[in-house]
């Protein structure tokens, strides 16, 4: 009885283990990791926006969640604060590779100025941020505080 009530915890802690590996700490908030799971994903993401279905890249460890609208597809991949101060990283698709399509138009598009690799938005009256960078055809990464 021992032995089956030994093999039943290391069962239920490798079960909890593994889904702790690919939950709470795959909450990625870094530009390069996020550019790293786009890119090794890369032929899976594209091939799923093509047909439309989305099943395969909510499996993607990293990937928070997939919401489509009908000018861009965004691939959540993490987020932290509270309030105004909430950060969001991930990536988006835009077939018009319009630059502000992400949550409806992150902001206006004159706004936005060249910054390292990609092209800032900062609020002048307040607090909101966008920073958006092309990774692929069509492909961007972004993180937006609000």
């Amino acid at each position: 009885m021992r032995k089956v009530i030994a093999a039943l915890s290391i069962v239920w802690l490798l079960a909890i283990g593994l889904f702790l590996s690919c939950s709470s700490s795959k909450n990625l908030t870094n530009k390069e990791d996020i550019i790293k799971l786009f890119n090794e994903n890369k032929d899976t993401i594209t091939s799923a926006v093509e047909k439309g279905n989305f099943d395969e890249i909510e499996k993607i460890c990293g990937i928070e969640s997939v919401f489509q609208s009908e000018n861009y597809i965004d691939f959540s991949c993490g987020g932290a604060g509270v309030g105004s101060g909430t950060q969001y990283y991930g990536f988006f698709y835009s077939a018009e590779d319009n630059l502000t399509a992400w949550n409806g138009g992150a902001c206006p598009a004159d706004a936005l100025y060249a910054w390292g690799s990609g092209y800032k938005y900062t609020q002048t009256d307040g607090d909101n941020a966008y920073y958006v960078e092309k990774i692929a055809e069509h492909f961007f990464y972004y993180e937006a505080r609000f």
